[in-house]
């Protein structure tokens, strides 16, 4: 007889938190599905994709975070393009004919 899986729905009320590679080095969403681990599954996701949280928060104040790094994201952004922009210029002028 097969085992049961060890996954429960979890509390539509949480909001998780992983590590990721890109600025603002995490990503998000709100639970779905939780492990006996600790691993989740997220609505942004979807079923079969599975992350391990460094941290979790009630769904308001996990939504309330997210829209904040979502905006520091926005604004790194912003300020990659000026910095490029600069450093091309100083590139360009170096030497003239650089696209």
């Amino acid at each position: 007889m097969a085992k049961p899986k060890k996954e429960t729905p979890a509390p539509t009320d949480l909001y998780a938190f992983w590590h990721y590679d890109q600025y603002p080095y995490v990503c998000g969403g709100p639970v779905t599905k939780m492990s006996v681990k600790g691993n989740v599954e997220t609505r942004n996701y979807g079923p079969g994709f599975v992350f391990t949280p460094f941290l979790i928060l009630p769904l308001a104040a996990g939504e309330a975070k997210m829209a904040e790094l979502k905006q520091l994201e926005a604004e790194y952004h912003r300020a990659m393009r000026v910095l490029h922009a600069e450093w091309k210029a100083r590139a360009q002028a170096a030497l003239p004919g650089i696209k």
